[in-house]
């Protein structure tokens, strides 16, 4: 090979050289940052006591959710309209998933109803719950810290999709302290007992469909 065909590769390594200089303050080392404290939320044990035990199987649809709960991060509140997250902290899983995890199991745990799961579990239901989570958050807002739950849900023939019933359930609880630890608490125990609320009024209303 002659010089003259040693130069354009000799021009390419000097270039590649500078690249390499230039971007020397880039790290191609793995992230150490600190790692995210994970969150998860209890399912109510023994939801339903007092409502009556029937044969419905019941089919618990992927809850429905804004883009800013869609996620696996914490939501706050500080000004109405505008939605901020907790640093350093997230839940285990998408919002709509625990708590179609939390539905699923609460009725599970109430011992009342024939057969309950998710449309991906293979149960045939004779009804569906569709939920709307309108509001599962941090709310900082008046100069006031409360976890806010609330859930739009609506009681369906399966597989027409005919409402049979619908309900608005919201519950707030207070957050004891400014951390993510206390708000997942508080948001934890207003989940637990929103879904309970749900899961009488669902049997209450089950067992008088299926009874007429």
């Amino acid at each position: 090979m002659s010089v003259f065909q040693k130069r354009p590769l000799i021009r390419a390594c000097i270039a590649v050289a500078i690249v390499f200089g230039a971007s020397g303050c880039i790290s191609v080392l793995p992230d150490k940052s600190t790692p995210l404290d994970r969150y998860g939320l209890e399912a109510p044990t023994q939801p339903g006591a007092t409502a009556p035990t029937s044969d419905l199987r019941l089919v618990i649809n992927r809850p429905a959710a804004s883009g800013a709960l869609k996620n696996t991060r914490i939501a706050l509140k500080r000004r109405p309209l505008q939605y901020e997250y907790f640093t350093g902290a997230e839940w285990t899983d998408r919002t709509p998933v625990l708590v179609q995890q939390m539905f699923t199991r609460a009725f599970e745990n109430s011992g009342k109803i024939m057969a309950v799961g998710a449309r991906s579990s293979g149960v045939a239901g004779d009804y569906a719950l569709h939920t709307d989570i309108r509001a599962f958050e941090a709310d900082y807002t008046n100069g006031m810290r409360r976890a806010r739950v609330s859930f739009y849900v609506k009681l369906l023939t399966n597989p027409s999709g005919d409402v049979l019933a619908a309900k608005l359930f919201e519950v707030e609880a207070p957050i004891a302290r400014d951390t993510s630890e206390a708000a997942v608490s508080a948001l934890n125990e207003a989940a637990v007992e929103a879904v309970s609320q749900t899961v009488t009024w669902v049997l209450n209303a089950g067992a008088d469909a299926t009874s007429s």
